[in-house]
């Protein structure tokens, strides 16, 4: 039996305990803008998967996602919109881009109708050597062809690039790292007819590697990049690095409670939980 997501532990968490004190503390708020991190928009069954790992939204609940940031009058941006009004101090009020990894076939069936129904804009992130390849790849789902790349394209959607072969970069050799940077961007460029600016990490953001971090960013760099997203839990603030943008992650556990809960920074504080058990681990393997 899989696990109830209302139960879930980071949920009890964020809505009970650090929501509350947010209204009787005097926390400062730090951010205007929420990157959302989807991957799958279907009813796909995943299982005794915590719901912490899901990576599955059922097309109902996106869509009462999107209704709720409608009515709570928040402004879905470009990516790079929000980046340069950001980069700027221009951003007002309540903000949100959203993102998708993976570039699923589901995105074109079950996400873009949803979008478009609320002209809302969004960034898909490809990992390129499983566009158009026969079969279901990663997660044992199918993948968009390059001719939905191009329709969606003319569309609106910006697609930006998740590595050639979504590695963990961070087990790879610098030349294959750069490898998997560079031509994947080429690839969508030459395909797209279009500049590619944006990158995202696949995989848990290994930011306690500080050495390993730092070659990254020189990499994106050289490579032609203006901005990235990572999995590293929470909403954008002022000292946010625009390559290693922080994201909220959203699926079928996130009830509209939840979801608002996120939305205003009140899941932030796993961050450090993940920081934490990422240090810790390292330090048992040293």
């Amino acid at each position: 039996m899989s696990m109830n997501p209302l139960m879930s532990l980071d949920r009890l968490i964020s809505l009970y305990a650090v929501q509350p004190l947010s209204r009787i503390l005097p926390f400062r708020k730090n951010s205007q803008l929420a990157i959302l991190m989807y991957h799958s928009i279907s009813e796909q069954d995943e299982g005794n998967v915590h719901p912490y790992f899901r990576l599955c939204t059922p097309p109902e609940l996106f869509k009462d996602q999107l209704a709720l940031l409608e009515r709570g009058e928040y402004s879905v941006l470009p990516l790079r919109r929000a980046m340069e009004q950001h980069a700027a101090g221009t951003l007002t009020g309540k903000n949100v881009v959203i993102t998708f990894d993976d570039g699923f076939k589901d995105f074109q069936t079950h996400a873009f109708p949803l979008l478009r129904h609320h002209g809302f804009p969004a960034t898909v992130f490809l990992p390129v050597d499983y566009i158009s390849q026969p079969g279901p790849h990663l997660g044992g789902r199918e993948h968009l062809s390059w001719n939905d790349v191009l329709e969606l394209s003319a569309q609106g959607v910006t697609f930006g690039s998740h590595t050639l072969s979504h590695p963990q970069l961070s087990s790879l050799l610098p030349d294959r790292v750069e490898d998997e940077l560079r031509r994947s961007r080429e690839t969508l460029e030459n395909r797209l007819g279009q500049a590619v600016e944006a990158f995202s990490y696949p995989y848990a953001f290994p930011e306690n590697r500080k050495p390993f971090v730092a070659a990254l960013r020189a990499c994106l760099l050289r490579c032609g990049y203006r901005f990235g997203v990572t999995t590293r839990i929470g909403t954008v603030s002022q000292s946010s690095d625009l390559l290693f943008l922080p994201r909220i992650p959203v699926n079928a556990g996130d009830d509209s409670d939840f979801f608002k809960a996120k939305l205003e920074g009140h899941y932030n504080w796993i961050y450090s939980v993940q920081l934490f058990s990422k240090r810790f681990r390292e330090a048992v393997l040293s």
